[in-house]
């Protein structure tokens, strides 16, 4: 038996193996707060942005991909990162969950995640770059929670400013990073003066230029010539996550790609 992180009813799991042996009660969604999750097919998603298509009008579509997407890709600066991947659309319910994740310091929600985070990122290995070998191998110990010197990605995190974290007492990125139970590396640093992009307008969220963003120079050498995995928890125009990159370009990574909780 379960309780619901959100309505606090108990439900029970369904009778799999992974939970015939359990004894202690586990913590998630029940049946009727996961129904209320948008789930983005991976089958119909934007090949960049992982966004849900099937919300999008053809018109607004091409080649699989989302025409913001496309503007990216076709513009003067397309920038370091590859690809984003995105577990849930940004729908109401979500943004009660992430309101009180994020802002009202209820960070045992993101538990609730920990099964289809993990999920998705064994998707993100098998459609890496690494042999078949390698990814048998790395999924297989991941599958096991046995711990790898090596790692197929470099977990980094995207940072608060010093002054916000403070306030909130947690990094909500950095909660979501420990899902995945891998090495995080915060390999990136954020200005104080940025601003909040959940602040800002759509358009001025694609507009921006300066970049709040810097690579730690402790890092360089764990970042250099790696794959690397930025964990955020909502893309909305993609451009923290861009910048982001950005920030790392001078410490050479192989490949950038990113996975966050929502697509707003």
């Amino acid at each position: 038996m379960s309780l619901c992180l959100w309505c606090q009813s108990i439900y029970a799991h369904p009778l799999d193996f992974r939970h015939l042996f359990s004894v202690s009660n586990q913590v998630g969604y029940c049946p009727q707060c996961l129904v209320k999750l948008e789930q983005i097919p991976a089958h119909q998603s934007c090949r960049l942005c992982g966004r849900d298509l099937t919300k999008l009008d053809a018109i607004y579509i091409k080649d699989g991909t989302c025409l913001d997407c496309k503007k990216w890709e076709e513009g003067p600066s397309h920038g370091l990162l590859e690809k984003n991947y995105a577990l849930y659309s940004y729908n109401d319910f979500m943004k009660e969950i992430m309101s009180a994740f994020k802002f009202r310091g209820d960070v045992l929600l993101a538990e609730g995640f920990k099964p289809i985070v993990q999920m998705l990122y064994k998707r993100v290995i098998k459609e890496s770059s690494l042999t078949w070998f390698e990814k048998a191998r790395y999924l297989f110990f991941y599958q096991m929670g046995w711990q790898f010197k090596e790692y197929p990605y470099v977990i980094v995190p995207l940072p608060l400013s010093q002054k916000r974290l403070k306030e909130r007492g947690y990094n909500q990125s950095v909660v979501l990073a420990e899902l995945l139970q891998q090495r995080i590396i915060p390999a990136i640093r954020r200005s104080e003066d940025g601003g909040k992009q959940s602040k800002k307008g759509r358009a001025e969220r694609l507009n921006t230029i300066q970049n709040p963003f810097r690579l730690d120079s402790d890092y360089t050498d764990a970042i250099y010539g790696q794959c690397v995995l930025l964990i955020d928890d909502i893309y909305t125009t993609g451009t923290t996550l861009r910048l982001a990159a950005a920030a790392l370009k001078v410490a050479k990574p192989k490949h950038v790609i990113s996975l966050t909780l929502c697509h707003g």
